[in-house]
């Protein structure tokens, strides 16, 4: 059997609906599970709530306190109730819970246990709470028996975790618990009884020293020597005291100065409590007593797999990742899922985890993962997300630590490469909306595979939309009208093509073979003198009117695309052929035309030529302008990354004031309109920071 659904009605900030549904579900599956989000998103709500339903197997203390009742601002609730599901019962074990069974919609066995915390207060007005813990199907509820209880705790490891004071003797201790509830004494008395008779032997002899005195070389110890009364030639301690106290007390009390040296009787768990566990190896760090602690926690998961035979097998653990370095968390949760998999009955065994580490969430299977966000768990399984099974190889083979990041962000913002993921922060900052403030995650995709993406933002069940804000920023990718043909040829192509002419561009080397004439006639010249590739580039060219048209189908079936899943995404797709055509079509041109020059040359004079060039032909022709400055990047002899990398130290070295004038020009105000070129980037940056934006 195993955890199938916890719910939480009214407990910690997770209010309960006001139709009486519950105010959090969340559901898991057997094996590893593990909880993903954000600070304060409710993850350590969940373990706390699964402890204290089901109490842990090492009895730990769990105590209630007013803020696990939900507080509305002004007041706490007055009760709490925690509901948990199991399911997938084998027979032994449906016989152990048999008075508290009842049937999901397959007729299979289900369990249902139900704790309900309530304050009252005493006729003599005192307060107190009033724990019901009962099991049962709705209605049919009775007292859930602690025989049976038994069954269904869980093994617990904490977070923030002191391991030096957990494994060495203190009231902090965490050993006597652990080795208490091993079945080496569990379930053998007479170990116990070995245990205690050992150290009874061992207080015997400390007790005789301290009484009796201790032996000299002159006077060695017989058999029990340190039990008898014949040792008055002994020097003792006790016999000093006597001395003293026979001086103390009058004639009629000198039988009050008879003393002995008794240690506490002694019992199993104090004991335990005087044991420490230690490395052989000395000065261990945090870290590695931590992976000791560890691993006294899984030795009695395992113990208690193998000796009881009914019930799940659950163990709690907060922020694996605690006091470990990258390589000791990713050693350890393979080591689990190794646990996992060699278990007889892996169906049982289930780990619920929360963490914050993206190293961690990276390297485990995405099926794996609960996704909390805005007081909901997103189960990231495959029947609950629109991923597939090939979708699921991909994430696990490309999503790393640096795309990971995204379980743990307010806004995501998805791009094809690096040079929009370096960009993006300079820019955000420039118009006073800086990434780490709002929470923003940018996640380079590399490339233009954001479906993956998507679907693990998307449950099947589609009123079950995570709200988290994801914008896809992407390239239209149409060519603009001087791509692949000389630029000055570019006004009397465009005459040929959208003026009164007759021309068919379709019949071009077919039923009409004057193709080269025409080029001849009109003095065009192309890059490529070969006649089939002249054709395809005239096909290709695009009057304005064309290309505007063509831009607009591309954003709508780029929306359709994206809105056929249930994630609150939508896509910011640049207003010309990719992003670095488009900033130099921009207000930003004079400093990515300087990125593209510092980046391509590292004359001085070469660099203010190129940019004294792109200046005077931006006045008569800013595509011309364009198109020539881009195509060092467009054919790879100029690093867009770099570009982007310059770009982005040009913007922040700004002024002050320069930077203020810049960022009007760019998001407009009461003398500038809006620039159109960046205004896909300052809408994806406002829309993953969770404000509303206009799409054209």
């Amino acid at each position: 059997m195993f955890l199938k659904t916890v719910k939480l009605y009214d407990f910690r900030k997770f209010v309960s609906q006001v139709n009486g549904e519950p105010g959090l579900i969340v559901k898991f599956h057997p094996g590893l599970n593990i909880i993903v989000g954000e600070n304060d998103s409710g993850k350590t709500a969940v373990i706390d709530a699964i402890k204290v339903l089901l109490g842990t197997v090492s009895d730990d203390r769990t105590s209630i306190q007013d803020e696990d009742f939900y507080f509305d601002g002004t007041e706490f609730s007055n009760d709490f109730k925690i509901e948990a599901v199991f399911c997938s019962l084998n027979k032994y074990e449906a016989g152990t819970f048999l008075e508290w069974l009842s049937f999901d919609d397959n007729n299979e066995y289900e369990l249902h246990v139900k704790l309900t915390v309530e304050r009252k207060t005493s006729e003599a007005g005192r307060q107190y709470l009033d724990r019901n813990l009962v099991a049962g199907d709705e209605g049919a509820e009775s007292s859930l028996a602690s025989g049976a209880r038994v069954y269904l705790r869980v093994t617990y490891l904490k977070a923030l975790r002191n391991a030096t004071d957990e494994l060495t003797p203190g009231f902090r201790s965490h050993l006597p618990q652990l080795l208490a509830a091993h079945s080496e004494f569990r379930n053998h008395p007479e170990h116990k009884l070995k245990l205690v008779q050992a150290l009874e032997e061992a207080n015997a002899i400390i007790e005789g020293y301290l009484s009796d005195g201790f032996p000299s070389e002159s006077n060695p110890p017989k058999d029990n020597d340190h039990l008898s009364d014949n040792n008055l030639e002994k020097q003792s301690i006790n016999k000093e005291l006597h001395s003293v106290l026979r001086q103390l007390f009058d004639s009629q009390d000198q039988d009050k100065s008879d003393t002995r040296f008794q240690l506490t009787q002694v019992t199993l768990d104090q004991i335990f409590k005087q044991l420490s566990l230690s490395s052989e190896s000395v000065n261990l760090g945090l870290g590695n007593l931590n992976l000791l602690y560890i691993s006294t926690e899984l030795a009695l998961l395992k113990d208690h797999s193998s000796s009881v035979v009914y019930g799940p097998n659950i163990m709690l653990i907060e922020e694996l990742e605690a006091h470990l370095h990258v390589q000791a968390q990713i050693r350890l949760i393979k080591y689990i899922e190794r646990y996992i998999l060699s278990t007889e009955d892996n169906s049982s065994q289930q780990f619920i985890l929360t963490s914050h580490s993206v190293a961690l969430t990276a390297s485990i299977d995405q099926r794996s993962l609960i996704y909390m966000n805005a007081n909901k768990a997103y189960s990231m399984a495959p029947e609950d997300t629109m991923l597939e099974e090939a979708d699921y190889d991909f994430l696990n083979r490309f999503l790393d630590a640096t795309k990971s990041n995204l379980f743990f962000a307010k806004g995501i913002i998805l791009v094809e490469g690096y040079a929009e993921n370096i960009l993006l922060p300079a820019l955000a900052d420039l118009i006073n909306l800086p990434l780490h403030r709002s929470g923003i995650s940018i996640v380079n995709v590399g490339g233009t595979s954001f479906n993956q993406y998507i679907k693990l933002f998307s449950q099947k069940e589609k009123s079950e939309k995570i709200g988290i804000p994801i914008s896809i920023i992407t390239d239209s990718d149409i060519n603009p009208t001087v791509y692949g043909i000389d630029s000055e040829s570019a006004e009397k192509i465009q005459e040929l093509i959208s003026g009164p002419s007759d021309l068919n561009v379709d019949l071009f080397g077919e039923e009409y073979a004057t193709f080269a004439e025409l080029v001849a006639a009109f003095k065009l010249r192309f890059e490529n003198t070969k006649i089939k590739n002249l054709i395809i580039q005239v096909k290709k060219f695009r009057s304005d009117s064309d290309w505007a048209s063509k831009t607009a189908e591309r954003q709508e079936c780029l929306n359709q695309k994206y809105e056929e899943f249930s994630s609150n995404s939508k896509v910011f797709m640049s207003p010309l052929w990719t992003l670095e055509y488009s900033l130099l079509r921009s207000s930003l041109r004079h400093l990515t035309i300087q990125a593209i020059a510092e980046t391509q040359f590292v004359r001085e004079n070469h660099r203010e030529k190129l940019i004294k060039k792109f200046e005077e032909d931006y006045k008569t022709s800013p595509n011309k302008a364009a198109y020539n400055a881009y195509a060092a990047l467009n054919k790879g002899s100029v690093s867009k990354t770099q570009v982007s990398e310059q770009l982005a130290k040009l913007i922040m070295g700004l002024s002050q004031d320069e930077k203020e004038e810049l960022k009007n020009k760019i998001i407009g105000d009461t003398t500038h309109s809006q620039n159109e070129e960046c205004k896909y980037l300052i809408n994806a940056i406002k829309f993953a920071s969770g404000q509303e934006v206009e799409q054209d």
